[in-house]
């Protein structure tokens, strides 16, 4: 993508990556790989994340939600003496 497009749809996004809504220090390109699309600027590592999920927003999902419910405990190997240690 030429720089003048990149200055434009960071622009369009308020000069924020999308998911963080934090000034990119690392600006990326995020692509869709089935289309060749660009769908936004990013910040890297959040392009690197989006990148080891496989594009999958199923898959983004399911690890938004084991990472609200604080991960997985199975109830039979947690004591409260796991828990503090």
């Amino acid at each position: 993508m030429p720089t003048d497009a990149h200055e434009r749809m960071l622009g369009a996004q308020g000069g924020v990556c999308p998911i963080c809504g934090q000034v990119p220090v690392i600006p990326s390109e995020d692509h869709c790989h089935d289309q060749l699309l660009v769908r936004g600027i990013i910040c890297l590592k959040h392009n690197t994340g989006i990148g080891f999920f496989d594009d999958d927003p199923i898959i983004v999902f399911r690890a938004y939600e084991y990472l609200s419910e604080g991960g997985f405990v199975p109830s039979n190997t947690m004591d409260d003496k796991n828990l503090t240690s």
